[in-house]
């Protein structure tokens, strides 16, 4: 049961750090200015993300990356 903790957490951290790469990148397309505020504001790739329409792709994965985390660290614990 370790070993799957381990790997639900693992998983679930990849996910939201993809998810973040994401919307950082489809930002930068956007402008280097507000690409560059996502990767220092946290909450400020999750208003781009909205703003400029590719909010459900962002959100879903990054709530499935929660879900890991909340998982894994439930079953280590």
């Amino acid at each position: 049961m370790h070993a799957f903790g381990t790997t639900a957490l693992l998983a679930g951290l990849l996910i939201i750090l993809l998810s973040q790469l994401y919307v950082t990148a489809m930002t930068f397309k956007l402008s280097p200015i507000k690409g560059i505020l996502c990767l220092v504001i946290p909450g400020y790739a999750l208003f781009c993300a909205k703003r400029h329409g590719f909010y459900g792709k962002f959100f879903a994965a990054y709530v499935i990356g929660i879900l890991g985390l909340v998982i894994g660290g439930a079953i280590l614990s």
